[in-house]
């Protein structure tokens, strides 16, 4: 009787509705570009015009194209929402049911190193194309990294995507990654004197390289959701070590992949994220309490924005 119930309660429109939505907003998230257009899971590509009379979709499938397009005698399938819906929550869920995965999944700092040299060359386009501009990440980054200033540390700085980005308010810049492939890629992007390349470990290794109380300005730009939750949070602490405290105007700056505040969508990340993360979708978790880890590393938040229903945070943090 109670499963007879819970199936009535999955088959629901309105769930299945949401379930739709949900999916649409994390295939456009970077964090989960794992996606490719030969994936079983219905891409939003695929949809090529509503009915504004009948709530009904076109789907393109091989030679079917929309009835309006032309006179062509082309046959066309109409697909009822709810189907369409169905559908795509099934193929959303199905596949996540066959992944058994360890909890609190993270890359190992060798795996870490290995994969994202792999990652290097198509990284910007994943992470830093259109998708990531519509969902307000561009935005995000200009107006939190236009704080940094001073002596600036930036943990997983990647390809240098954070470099245009920065303002003459900062007097040296640090780009620290594990990935060698990566920032070889960062330094063909940067210009000026002012800039210096560290391999190394986040979670680990900031303190031995560069001291207590070191920087004015710790950033970290999607690079917790890898570490998993204890690597993420023996990353903050590694930031907490190494920036200045409040008093003499040290800050750390994050934007961070994010447990959604919309219950469904954030029940849903925490359905597929470990999936997520192992199938291609580069050891991101996408479902971390952010907030929370911040906490348990001894930082203040002083300010905190959410965007893109949530499913990303900006922090502005300090050590007291």
């Amino acid at each position: 009787r109670v499963a007879r119930k819970y199936l009535r309660m999955l088959i629901r429109p309105q769930l299945l509705n949401a379930a739709a939505f949900a999916h649409a907003i994390l295939v456009a998230s970077p964090a989960a570009s794992f996606i490719s257009p030969s994936s079983p899971i219905p891409q939003i590509s695929q949809i090529i015009s509503v009915s504004s009379t009948r709530p009904r979709l076109y789907m393109a499938t091989g030679h079917e194209k929309h009835p309006n397009s032309d006179k062509r005698n082309v046959k066309t399938r109409e697909i009822d929402n709810h189907q369409i819906n169905r559908r795509i929550f099934v193929s959303s869920v199905i596949p996540i049911l066959h992944f058994n995965t360890p909890p609190s999944y993270a890359l190992t700092p060798p795996s870490a190193s290995t994969d994202y040299d792999t990652y290097s060359g198509t990284y910007d386009v994943l992470d830093g194309g259109v998708a990531a501009t519509n969902l307000g990440i561009a935005d995000a980054r200009s107006r939190v990294l236009s704080l940094a200033s001073g002596k600036v540390l930036e943990i997983g700085a990647g390809t240098g995507l954070n470099l245009p980005f920065y303002t003459e308010k900062m007097t040296s810049l640090t780009l620290l990654d594990i990935s060698s492939g990566m920032l070889s890629r960062a330094r063909e992007k940067a210009s000026g004197d002012n800039i210096s390349f560290v391999i190394g470990d986040a979670t680990s290794e900031l303190v031995k390289q560069f001291g207590s109380g070191t920087f004015d300005t710790v950033v970290d730009t999607f690079s917790l959701c890898v570490m998993g939750n204890e690597g993420a949070l023996k990353c903050l602490q590694e930031m907490k070590e190494v920036v200045k405290p409040e008093r003499e105007g040290g800050r750390i700056l994050l934007i961070e992949n994010s447990k959604s505040s919309n219950p469904f969508l954030g029940w849903y990340q925490d359905l597929t994220a470990e999936a997520a993360a192992t199938a291609g979708g580069k050891g991101c978790l996408y479902n971390q309490d952010v907030g929370a880890l911040i906490r348990r590393a001894g930082l203040k938040i002083v300010n905190e924005d959410e965007f893109a229903v949530g499913i990303f945070r900006s922090f502005i943090c300090v050590k007291e």
